[in-house]
């Protein structure tokens, strides 16, 4: 089974070492790591290079391609078309595995009856990182949250050619993609080992009004914005508007409520026992 390991960046000078050194320090032969550069004006691509003949020396296929492109998932599909292991998993610039053996217990497995296989991820914010469990998959219709994390999914290549990323979606491609295999009765997988450390200052997480926008559009192209689920998107857009504005003590009756309310409103008794 091989594995191609994408890495899409853009002046990314700060974090593209330590991402690049993860996959270098894996215990376990990879296939190819491919690195989509958007034509950084810093130092990213003279980092890049500098670990080309060490992964040579590993016997990896390792492809730089470093050219200006619309966006992160302008640049995803671009490897796409290509990677040629048999599964991609997609590890940006500011993430790393979790530990040397992280894909260990993936590539030693058969997964071949599935489209997609998803572990655990350990969430990286500011200096503390929080392991954090995959939830469940329904999670995929709430329109702005992924049940697991990008960085720790392996993705069979054939399922990524027929998908692919669709651009118009600047923030949460990854969702509507996933869900688009998830709807056509794609076959998921849980393994249960952390993959990755993933840095939540990402695009989804800073901008997350335009996320859950983008969220509304989602919805409405998968004829699943009901109505709850829409006072449950413009609760959001109005919270993300006053929260800084809020009083702590209050901002933490709120939290609490809601979240017991966002579970009724979202999927409904029904789908939350599936």
């Amino acid at each position: 089974m091989r594995l191609s390991i994408v890495t899409v960046c853009f002046n990314a000078e700060k974090t593209i070492k330590k991402c690049i050194e993860s996959v270098y320090s894996l215990n376990i032969s990879i296939f190819e790591y491919i690195i989509i550069d958007g034509k950084s004006s810093d130092n990213t691509l003279k980092i890049i290079q500098s670990f080309q003949s060490k992964f040579v020396e590993k016997r990896v296929n390792f492809v730089i391609i470093s050219e200006e492109d619309t966006g992160i998932y302008n640049a995803m599909n671009k490897a796409i078309d290509i990677a040629n292991g048999d599964w991609v998993i997609f590890l940006n610039a500011d993430d790393y595995f979790y530990c040397e053996n992280s894909i260990n217990c993936f590539l030693e497995n058969d997964y071949q009856a599935y489209d997609v296989v998803y572990g655990d991820v350990a969430v990286r914010n500011l200096k503390t990182i929080t392991y954090q469990k995959t939830r469940n998959l329904q999670l995929l219709k709430s329109g702005t949250e992924m049940p697991f994390c990008h960085q720790s999914t392996f993705t069979k290549l054939d399922a990524l050619k027929k998908y692919r990323y669709n651009e118009k979606y600047s923030i949460i491609a990854d969702i509507d993609l996933y869900l688009r295999i998830f709807e056509d009765g794609g076959r998921f997988y849980y393994l249960p080992e952390c993959i990755s450390v993933f840095s939540n200052d990402g695009l989804s997480q800073t901008h997350r009004i335009e996320s859950i926008r983008e969220g509304k559009q989602l919805l409405k192209s998968h004829n699943c914005y009901t109505f709850n689920r829409k006072l449950v998107l413009n609760g959001y857009i109005i919270w993300y508007k006053i929260k800084d504005i809020i009083p702590k003590c209050i901002k933490c009756f709120i939290k609490l409520k809601w979240k017991s309310l966002r579970g009724c409103l979202s999927y409904g008794k029904k789908e939350e026992s599936i």
